[in-house]
């Protein structure tokens, strides 16, 4: 039987099962005294598995497990904070960054060496060690943005600052040569190299600035915008390729030019910005909307994209001039916030849209993005925050809006054509979203409880078999718990008088922190509603994600493959994501011949169904079966089709190149007689590493660490494919 199918399969998908996750362990920051909170910033996670968190605490002292950070500062929020735990949540080390005034802290990294970076700002003076690093105000400054080294045991390094009349940090990257690229923004004169003369002139108006360091603080290069006060900028963002290539993503309110095209945004529009690895701007993107549209952050996915999340009031959206719009068919009201993303390629080219957060316009209904993260693989996560109820079911640009079945208002369709609705019933909830590398809506999941809880931030473990998320959690009215461990439940269900009892003892509950928390369970107020911040990082477990799993398969090759599952949990479902018309699929085995060189992938997955524990109410129903689609967790695997006796690989389009040597210590030599051809080099694990035309000679030495790397030369549809050893 032939099966028709919508989806197009590119060179690898991935689909995570959410609802397969489970909570392995949380760990809840914060103080009930007036003023002593701590809000989360920014994640990280390194090489063996340990978290590095950045927070802002102020007031007078605040908790993180067994440690006890005291404020410098005295000021609400007025101080900034690195803290190390490992992955089974212990903490190692606290580096509370304020010497004296106050300092922000807004992004942190984890480079090369496993040293962390971070930045900020501050106005007095910050802690290097057993020293302290003042502000230098010899140009005026009033603020400086910092830079700040500490080693993996939490020894500081080296610090350098640079200082403004007004100064405001932005997002970090970290380039394959360890430099540190900096961003930020600066209103009056700033000071980039130290004891260097002025620069700018900014007319009081916040100007972005992107800076190239080396890890001892030497400045390599920096490109600033200085609109004469034709514009305001808004916090940037900033990702680096594997060329050395930086993306800035931001937003702009005024006139401008960048690489070359005028850019005139009567509102807040964001705006992607691409420099090549000298400073030189090359292109650049804006998301043109008529309401206010800031960019929320940017990441480079390994198959050659760059990726940025847009918060939009827009209803409608276009890219510059272009007439295609962007926009969604539910009720919309441009008074809420919602996320959409962009995807280009490195040239700039325009690749796919997805837009999330729609629901059916009752009021409070939110759904911005604060963190955007890519794997090595390229699966995209992000998290923020959503009220109300919500579907997010434009896939593409290309392709039909999604329709909500009959009789539903929201919901969202995944890309196994899953609907799940998620009701976050007032207040904010936490949200994640797992997107595919063609940007379709793998899966979504609401955690949280009933107070005001916002995802800041996203990370995986290095097995990519755990998933950590960063949310803030402020105080709701009257309601003193909140759920780390409740991914889809609606909580004004759960807390329905009649449930309450006998599903209370299926969640963590816990009281969350505010100075009205004396032990009793309902009489927090008004007065703290949304304005007390506490910090929770919880560990959630994860099945496998693996998008290599799908090879190429040889034109003209036929094939017959029986599904089976791997230690199936209840009912199996098995659903084909897409494939050639020529492949056939009876719902037990896929057989076919591909016919079209360009249509040789195939994607399955497989469903287990097992219920939840508890007794717990759903909404979202398949009009079929009847079933609770929430009660059945999805174990996703990838069934590769084989040609008999093994996994087909092979190309029938082999291209003639030479790639030498094999053994290769420096340089790697390439020759093809096409005229046009580009060399792709990947790590094992399927990352890649470098991209670039023409090219006839690669150094690797000093760039690539001693291993094994597939190096392929592609030139239409042809291809050569070997691989090499690095020593």
């Amino acid at each position: 039987m032939k099966k028709s199918i919508l989806l197009g399969i590119t060179m690898c998908l991935a689909v995570v099962a959410m609802a397969q996750r489970s909570m392995e362990w949380y760990s809840y920051w914060g103080s009930n005294t007036s003023g002593s909170q701590i809000e989360p910033q920014r994640m990280a996670v390194d090489a063996a598995g340990n978290i590095y968190v950045a927070a802002l605490f102020g007031g007078d002292k605040v908790a993180v497990e067994s440690r006890t950070l005291v404020s410098a500062s005295a000021s609400d929020k007025g101080d900034a904070v690195v803290v190390k735990m490992n992955d089974q949540k212990t903490v190692m080390w606290t580096y509370p960054i304020v010497n004296a005034g106050v300092a922000t802290i807004t992004d942190l990294v984890v480079d090369m060496d496993g040293n962390i970076v971070v930045t900020g700002a501050f106005n007095q003076s910050i802690k290097v060690g057993t020293s302290t690093m003042a502000l230098d105000d010899t140009n005026m400054g009033e603020a400086a943005v910092y830079v700040l080294r500490l080693s993996a045991d939490g020894t500081a390094l080296n610090a350098w600052q640079i200082p403004a009349v007004s100064a405001r940090g932005g997002k970090l990257a970290i380039n394959s040569q360890n430099h540190i690229i900096v961003t930020g923004l600066l209103e009056g004169d700033a000071t980039f190299v130290p004891g260097g003369a002025a620069e700018g002139d900014f007319q009081n108006s916040a100007q972005l600035f992107v800076a190239e360091y080396d890890v001892n603080g030497t400045l390599i290069w920096h490109q600033f915008r200085n609109d004469g006060g034709n514009s305001i900028y808004g916090a940037p963002s900033v990702a680096v390729d594997v060329a050395n290539n930086i993306y800035v993503a931001a937003s702009i309110t005024g006139t401008t030019t960048m690489a070359g095209m005028a850019l005139n945004a009567t509102a807040s529009n964001a705006f992607l910005l691409c420099y090549n690895a000298q400073g030189q701007e090359q292109w650049a993107h804006m998301i043109d909307g008529d309401q206010s549209d800031v960019a929320a952050d940017v990441v480079v996915s390994p198959i050659g994209q760059v990726i940025i999340a847009v918060n939009h009031h827009s209803g409608t959206m276009h890219i510059d001039d272009m007439m295609d719009e962007f926009k969604h068919e539910y009720a919309f009201d441009a008074q809420w916030e919602h996320a959409a993303f962009f995807s280009f390629d490195l040239s700039g080219e325009f690749k796919w849209f997805f837009d999330w957060g729609y629901s059916n316009g009752e009021s409070g209904s939110d759904a911005p993005c604060y963190a955007l993260r890519c794997t090595d693989e390229g699966v995209l996560y992000a998290t923020g925050m959503m009220t109300g109820r919500y579907g997010g079911s434009r896939l593409s640009a290309l392709e039909e809006e999604r329709t909500l079945p009959n009789g539903k208002n929201s919901g969202v369709e995944t890309v196994d054509y899953q609907w799940l609705q998620h009701n976050t019933n007032g207040g904010h909830d936490n949200y994640i979203i797992t997107l595919t590398r063609e940007g379709k809506l793998a899966n979504a999941a609401r955690p949280g409880g009933p107070q005001y809880e916002i995802g800041t931030d996203v990370a995986l473990s290095p097995d990519k078999k755990s998933l950590y998320l960063l949310s803030q959690i402020n105080v709701r009215d009257n309601v003193p718990y909140t759920c780390p461990d409740n991914l889809f439940d609606s909580w004004t269900d759960l807390y329905a008088p009649t449930n309450w009892a006998s599903r209370k003892n299926n969640y963590t509950l816990l009281n969350v922190y505010c100075p009205e928390n004396n032990g009793s369970s309902t009489n927090y107020t008004k007065a703290y509603k949304a304005n007390f911040a506490s910090s929770m990082l919880v560990k959630y477990a994860m099945p496998e994600i693996n998008p290599n799993n799908l090879p190429f398969y040889t034109v003209g090759q036929a094939y017959s493959e029986s599904i089976a599952l791997l230690n199936p949990q209840g009912v199996a479902s098995i659903f084909s994501l897409g494939a050639s018309s020529d492949v056939s699929f009876d719902g037990t085995t896929v057989s076919g011949n591909f016919a079209d060189q360009n249509k040789r992938y195939v994607g399955l997955i497989a469903i287990d169904s097992i219920a939840l524990p508890g007794q717990i109410t759903y909404y979202e129903y398949d009009n079929q079966t009847h079933k609770s689609l929430r009660s059945q967790p999805r174990n996703v695997r990838y069934m590769p089709l084989t040609d008999g006796s093994h996994t087909a690989v092979e190309d029938a389009y082999v291209l003639d190149a030479t790639i030498y040597p094999t053994l290769c210590k420096d340089n790697l030599y390439i020759r093809c007689e096409e005229p046009n051809y580009t060399v792709n080099i990947y790590a094992m694990d399927g990352r890649m590493l470098f991209s670039q035309d023409k090219v006839s000679m690669v150094t690797v030495g000093g760039y690539l660490m001693p291993g094994s790397y597939q190096v392929e030369v592609r030139a239409g549809q042809g291809r050569c494919v070997k691989t090499i050893i690095v020593q």
